[in-house]
C-alpha cells in the first residue's frame, strides 16, 4: 500500500476539479463533453487510466458533466467486467448519447448481464433512427442476438445493416461476417423448416463452425480427435457410410490402414453428419443422432453457450473438458441425464464431481492416432524414433485453430511422419496426437499449471498407449450398440455399463486427498509468546455504556497514519466501548503510547507479529502487503475473545460497529459481504493455482483438495470486512488445517478463508463493505476502497471527501493535544 503520508490536502495535492474544467474549456467546436470523455477511455492507452478514472469520477459530483461522467464510468466499469455496475451507469445516461457514442460497449454490457436485456437492448438500438449506427455495429448485433437464441432480432440487425453507413476500411470484413450469419439466420427464421432424417444411424463429427465464424483449416485440436473417432467407427466391420464425401471417403480411408483389432461385425448404414461444437442448437440435425462429445467447451459471457447440444443430439461424453461457467443448472442437469462423463484431464472429473456429476478420466482421443497411422515403412520403420538433437530439432509451430478439415489433418498428420520432424504447439490435443505418433513433440502452455493437462502432462510413450487401449476398450460396446440401431435406452445402459469400473476408480481417488504439510513455525508457541510481549493499554477516558466491542485491525508502519484515521472513525461513530486488537508489524513501543494518548476512550492492545514469516508470496498483488496475511492469525493470537469485528485499513466505518459486532451469524464461522468483481467462491481456487507456475502438481493438489472439500459452486466473500466467531474456528482447528494452505499454496487471506469457509457463512448487507469503485449502494455503513486506487492518493475517488472529513476530525483531536503532540 502507499506509504505513510502527511494528510492529503496540502500544497502537492492534485485537485480533479480543475482538470474537469479544463477538459470542458477543450471540447472542439460541435463536439461534445460526453464525446470526447467516451473518446478517452475506449482509446486510452495503458497507464493512463488513474488520472482519466479520477477525473470522471469527479464529473459525477457536478450536475453539469454527470451524464458525460456516468458516461466514462460505465465505460470504465465495462472494461473491468463489472457488467451491473457498467449497466446501472448507463442507465443514467440519455439513449441518445450512449448509442452515439458507445452502442458496442452497451450492447457487450447488457448481454453479459443477461440475454433478454441484450436483446432489449439491440431493438432500442434500431429504433432509434438518429443514432447512425455502422453497419459493423449492427451485425455485431445480430451475432450477440443469434448466439442468445434470438434469430429474429438478429435478422432485423441483419436488414439494417444492408442500407447502414459502412467505412471504407470495414466495408469487405462486413460484408463477409453479414453473409456468414445469413447462412444461420435465414433457416431459423424460415416460415417452415422440413425435418432431416436420414437412413440407418446418425452419427455426428463436431466441428467449430458457428455463428462466429469459420475458422482456419485444419483445426488440429479438433480434428485429431475426429480423426480418433472415425477409427474407431471404422473398428465394427461391415458399417457402410453415407453423408458428405469427404467423411465417407476418410472412413474408408482409415478403415484400411486401421491398426488396431476389428470387432463386431456389424451391418447397416451409418450417416454421418457434422455437428457444431458452439451452436448445434440453431442446426437442423436429425433425430437421435449419436455424437462423441470431446474436446474443450468454452463459454460466452451472456450470449449463450455450447451445452446443451441441439436436442436430437445423444451425446456420449469422452475426452471432455469445459470451462468451469459452464455448469449452469441446465447443464447440470444435462450432464447428469447422459453421463457418466468421460473427462479428458482430472481437473474436469473433480470440477464434475464436486458438481454432483458422475465423471471419470479418460484422457485424450488424440491418443487414439496412433492406430491410424500411415505404412511403417514409409515412416523410417516401425517404432523408430526420428533422429533428432535436443535444441536442434525441427519444428512445425501450431498454434490452433477453429473448423475443420479432416483430409487436410490427415495430411499433415502423414506429412508429420514422413519426414519425422517435430512439433512445438500450445496445445495439449496437438501434443498428444504427435507423441501418438511416436514423434518429438514439445508441448508450450500458455500458462504451465494449466488445468487442461492434469493428468496429461505427465504421460510418456507407454501411457499414451494404455490410454488409447483403454479407450478401445471402453467405447467397444457402446458403439457396437448403437451401430446395430438398438435402443437409445439400451445403448446408454451399454454406456454406463462399461464407466462403471472408471467411475468408482475416480471416485476413491477424488476424495483420497494427500496430507497436508504443517506451517514451517509453530502457530501456538509463536502466538503465546507474541502475547507475551503485547502492549496492553486499558482506556484511560472509558465509555460505560453498553457491551464492548471488539475490533482488530492488521497493519504495518507504512499504513499507520492511515490507521489513526481508521480509528478515528470507528470511535467518532461508536458509543459502546470499544478494545482494538492491532495487530502490527514494524511498530514499537512509542507507537503504541502515542495512538494510547491520542483515543484515550479506548482500550488498546498491540500485538507484533514482525516475527511470523509467511514465505516467498510471489502472487501478492502490489496494493497488499504481508501484513495482510496477519488476520488469518487472529483465533490463535486472541484466545481469549470469543468473537470480533475485522477491519482492514482501506475501509472506514461511518456507522457503529456495535451493530455489526452483534450481528447473527447462525452458527457460522463468519459474516461477510459477498464479492463483487467476481460472485464464483472457487474463482479464488483457480487463481492460486495459475499462480503456481512452476509447481503444477502442487497447484493441481490444490484444485482437487477443495472441490473435494466444497460442492461447486458458491458465491465468494470480501474480507475486508467480517464479523469472526473465532470459538468456532478454533473448533474447526482454522489455524492449523488452513495456515498451511499460505506456504504451500501461496494463497492470500482472502483466498484461504473463502476455502475455509465455502458456502457456510452469514451474509451481511452490501452496506456494511461498499466498494464504491465497484458498486453504487446507498447509506453507507462502512466505505472499502479495495485495489490500488485509495482515498488518501492524490487522485480522486468516490466519497474520498468522507476520508477528508475523518482527517480533520483527527487533525483538531491531534492539535487539542499540544503542547504533547502526537508524533507520525
Amino acid at each position: 500500500m502507499s506509504p505513510n503520508t502527511r494528510p492529503p490536502g496540502g500544497p502537492h495535492h492534485w485537485e480533479p476539479l480543475s482538470e474537469v474544467r479544463a477538459l470542458v474549456a477543450s471540447v472542439p467546436a460541435g463536439a461534445t463533453l460526453e464525446g470526447v470523455v467516451a473518446e478517452a477511455v475506449i482509446q486510452r492507452a495503458q497507464g493512463e487510466g488513474s488520472r482519466l478514472r479520477s477525473v470522471v469520477y469527479a464529473m459525477l459530483r457536478n450536475p453539469d458533466t454527470a451524464v458525460a461522467g456516468s458516461l466514462g464510468a460505465a465505460l470504465l466499469a465495462e472494461r473491468k467486467g463489472l457488467l451491473d455496475l457498467a449497466m446501472k451507469r448507463f442507465a443514467d445516461v440519455p439513449p441518445g448519447v450512449r448509442h452515439r457514442y458507445a452502442p458496442e460497449e452497451y450492447l457487450r454490457t447488457a448481454f453479459g448481464v443477461h440475454p433478454t436485456t441484450g436483446i432489449g437492448a439491440v431493438e432500442e438500438l434500431m429504433t432509434d433512427r438518429e443514432a447512425d449506427l455502422p453497419a459493423r455495429t449492427l451485425v455485431r448485433a445480430a451475432r450477440l442476438c443469434l448466439a442468445a437464441g434470438n434469430p429474429h432480432v438478429a435478422r432485423e440487425a441483419l436488414v439494417q445493416s444492408g442500407s447502414a453507413r459502412c467505412d471504407a476500411g470495414d466495408a469487405v470484413a462486413v460484408a463477409a461476417e453479414r453473409a456468414w450469419l445469413w447462412r444461420w439466420v435465414n433457416p431459423l427464421v424460415a416460415s417452415v423448416t422440413p425435418l432431416r432424417t436420414v437412413t440407418g444411424v446418425s452419427f455426428g463429427l463436431l466441428d467449430s463452425d458457428s455463428p462466429d465464424g469459420p475458422a482456419p483449416v485444419p483445426d488440429l485440436p479438433n480434428d485429431v480427435q475426429s480423426l480418433a473417432v472415425l477409427a474407431h467407427l471404422a473398428r465394427h466391420r461391415g458399417v457402410h457410410f453415407r453423408g458428405p464425401a469427404v467423411m465417407t471417403d476418410l472412413a474408408g480411408v482409415l478403415g484400411k490402414r486401421l491398426s488396431a483389432p476389428h470387432v463386431h461385425r456389424s451391418t447397416g448404414l451409418v450417416t454421418l453428419t457434422a455437428v457444431s461444437r458452439e451452436a448445434s442448437i440453431h442446426e437442423n440435425l436429425p433425430a437421435d443422432t449419436w455424437l462423441i462429445a470431446h474436446g474443450s467447451f468454452g463459454h460466452r459471457d451472456g450470449i449463450g453457450a455450447p451445452l446443451p447440444f441441439h436436442p436430437h443430439v445423444r451425446p456420449l461424453f469422452v475426452s471432455f473438458s469445459m470451462d468451469r461457467r459452464l455448469l449452469s443448472p441446465t447443464v447440470r442437469a444435462y450432464l447428469r441425464r447422459y453421463g457418466p462423463i468421460g473427462c479428458r484431464d482430472w481437473t474436469t472429473v473433480d470440477l464434475l464431481r464436486s458438481a454432483g456429476i458422475p465423471a471419470f478420466f479418460t484422457g485424450c482421443l488424440a491418443a487414439g492416432i496412433s492406430f491410424i497411422l500411415p505404412d511403417p515403412t514409409e515412416a523410417g520403420g516401425p517404432g523408430r524414433e526420428p533422429a533428432h538433437e535436443p535444441g536442434t530439432m525441427a519444428t512445425r509451430e501450431i498454434h490452433g485453430g477453429s473448423a475443420a478439415s479432416l483430409a487436410a489433418t490427415l495430411g499433415w498428420i502423414d506429412a508429420c511422419r514422413r519426414d519425422g520432424s517435430g512439433v512445438a504447439t500450445t496445445d495439449p490435443q496437438v501434443w498428444l496426437a504427435v507423441r501418438a505418433m511416436r514423434l518429438p513433440a514439445d508441448l508450450r502452455p500458455a500458462h504451465p499449471a494449466d488445468p487442461r493437462l492434469n493428468g496429461l502432462r505427465q504421460l510418456d510413450a507407454a501411457g499414451v498407449s494404455r490410454m488409447a487401449a483403454a479407450q478401445c476398450d471402453l467405447l467397444e460396446a457402446p458403439l457396437a450398440a448403437l451401430l446395430a440401431g438398438r435402443p437409445v435406452a439400451e445403448v446408454y445402459a451399454t454406456w454406463r455399463s462399461a464407466c462403471a469400473p472408471m467411475v468408482a476408480a475416480a471416485r476413491r481417488r477424488h476424495l483420497a486427498l494427500p496430507p497436508m504439510p504443517a506451517v514451517t513455525f509453530d502457530v501456538v508457541a509463536r502466538c503465546r509468546e507474541i502475547r507475551r510481549c503485547g502492549v496492553h493499554v486499558p482506556a484511560t477516558a472509558p465509555r460505560t455504556a453498553g457491551t464492548p466491542v471488539q475490533v482488530a485491525l492488521t497493519f504495518d508502519a507504512n499504513l499507520a497514519y492511515q490507521a489513526r484515521v481508521v480509528v478515528a472513525a470507528i470511535l467518532a461513530n461508536t458509543r459502546a466501548p470499544v478494545h482494538l486488537w492491532l495487530v502490527t508489524r514494524q511498530q514499537g513501543r512509542r507507537a503504541s503510547a502515542q495512538l494510547s494518548r491520542l483515543f484515550p476512550e479506548a482500550t488498546i492492545t498491540w500485538l507484533m507479529v514482525d516475527d511470523i514469516d509467511y514465505g516467498p508470496m510471489p502472487s501478492m498483488l502490489r496494493h497488499l502487503t504481508t501484513s495482510s496475511l496477519d488476520r488469518l492469525l487472529l483465533p490463535e493470537l486472541l484466545p481469549d475473545v470469543p468473537r470480533l469485528v475485522y477491519q482492514d485499513i482501506d475501509a472506514l466505518a461511518v456507522g457503529d460497529v456495535a451493530e455489526l459486532a452483534a450481528w447473527d451469524v447462525g452458527g457460522a464461522p463468519l459474516a461477510a459481504c459477498d464479492a463483487t468483481a467476481t460472485r464464483s467462491g472457487f474463482v479464488n481456487v483457480y487463481h492460486a493455482a495459475d499462480a503456481l507456475a512452476d509447481r503444477p502438481e502442487v497447484a493441481y493438489e490444490l484444485i482437487q483438495r477443495v472441490h473435494a472439500r466444497h460442492a461447486y459452486d458458491f458465491t465468494g466473500f470480501n474480507s475486508g470486512v467480517m464479523v469472526l466467531d473465532l470459538d468456532r474456528m478454533r473448533r474447526d482447528r482454522f489455524c492449523g488445517e488452513f495456515l498451511p494452505y499460505v506456504q504451500r499454496y501461496r494463497m492470500m487471506d482472502q483466498q484461504v478463508l473463502n476455502c475455509y469457509t465455502g458456502p457456510n457463512r452469514a451474509v451481511l448487507p452490501g452496506c456494511w463493505n461498499v466498494r464504491p469503485t465497484r458498486e453504487i449502494v446507498d447509506s453507507p455503513r462502512i466505505i472499502h476502497w479495495v485495489g490500488t486506487h485509495k482515498p488518501w492518493h492524490q487522485e480522486y475517488v468516490p466519497f474520498q471527501e468522507v476520508w477528508r472529513k475523518y482527517e480533520g476530525w483527527l487533525a483538531r483531536r491531534t492539535a487539542a493535544l499540544a503542547p504533547g503532540r502526537v508524533g507520525g
